[in-house]
């Protein structure tokens, strides 16, 4: 065991929050929490619920309210939040006088295309266009360009893929849990060989406080798991652990698109194979990270302990954030016939 470090948490009220100030805690480390106090994590464990009420809780805005922490310093500063330049700038400015290393929560959405496999953390990243809006994946390499230009050596820049388990608010990963404890015909999307990839939030964690523990830098994009894992592979083990009675019924890229069904959002994990800038979005290389002490969980924890989450929470409106509606999952399967 390290000794304690002093780590401050810019958001960490929900999903990578709990996981992460777990984690610190039961490694013995200091934890502030500094959020607006306004968002909560969905049917937490108890685990999660012990450790959060061990953290120091300071209430304020990122942008108006950091002079309540102008008196402290900590060891490392992680960002979760931070997506907006100007909020990141603000807080990179004011915590560079106030902690030996700001670690940034990116994301792989900031590379320019994927276009190829085996993406490293050299892969050339997405723009702020001259004008309109600007995307998550441009907001978030801006973001990083900041935090190292203020930084310097100090900065430690995290580029996680997708995110998941329990507390996930987003329920990509946690709608395949879902719909495969729910049995019968399933539409499963594409090629049955196509790679899939992701990360358990408390690997992404517990990796994270290691990160503070080794006082390390750098760039470091993280997903998993480390060995290829395709999308039939993952659907089987869903339903070895959660329903044996489960079927899939494989419908290609083709029909898929000439219905409607959109990519990640209506069927997650699934990105076709003609989005010529994104096919290998789940073929990162993720060597960098796993040499760096990466530890990737058994994927059948994975699964079961968010079925397990998934089990407690009251869905506002009875319907998941992600996935296919059962009638439109009926009408492609119908086509499908």
């Amino acid at each position: 065991m390290v000794s304690g470090k002093k780590i401050l948490v810019l958001g960490g009220s929900t999903f990578i929050g709990p996981a992460l100030v777990e984690s610190a805690i039961k490694r013995g480390h200091e934890v502030t929490l500094f959020n607006r106090g306004v968002s909560q994590p969905e049917s937490p464990p108890q685990s999660a619920i012990e450790a959060l009420g061990k953290a120091e809780n300071v209430i304020g805005d990122r942008q108006e309210n950091l002079d309540r922490l102008a008196d402290r310093s900590w060891d490392m500063v992680i960002d979760t939040s931070g997506y907006e330049p100007e909020s990141v700038e603000i807080a990179a400015r004011f915590f560079s006088e106030r902690t030996s290393r700001y670690m940034f929560v990116s994301s792989i959405s900031a590379y320019e295309k994927f276009d190829r496999p085996g993406l490293t953390e050299s892969t050339k990243l997405r723009e702020l266009p001259e004008d309109g809006p600007a995307d998550y994946g441009s907001l978030k390499a801006a973001c990083e360009k900041i935090v190292q230009l203020t930084l310097g050596q100090r900065a430690l820049v995290v580029r996680p893929g997708l995110i998941v388990g329990p507390l996930d608010p987003t329920d990509r990963f946690t709608y395949w849990i879902h719909r495969v404890a729910e049995g019968g015909p399933i539409v499963a999307p594409g090629r049955p060989d196509a790679p899939v990839q992701f990360i358990d939030v408390r690997d992404l964690a517990q990796w994270m406080v290691q990160l503070t523990e080794q006082e390390s830098n750098g760039i470091y994009h993280v997903t998993g798991p480390d060995y290829v894992l395709t999308m039939q592979d993952f659907l089987e083990e869903c339903r070895r652990l959660l329903n044996k009675e489960a079927e899939f019924v494989w419908v290609n890229e083709e029909n898929l698109v000439e219905l409607g069904a959109k990519a990640w959002t209506q069927l997650p994990l699934w990105i076709p194979d003609s989005e010529e800038e994104a096919r290998f979005m789940r073929s990162i290389d993720c060597s960098k990270a796993l040499n760096k002490g990466l530890k990737i969980r058994p994927l059948r924890d994975t699964i079961s302990d968010t079925a397990s989450w998934h089990s407690t929470r009251t869905l506002d409106g009875g319907e998941l954030k992600a996935g296919l509606t059962p009638d439109f999952e009926q009408m492609i399967l119908a086509a499908k016939s």
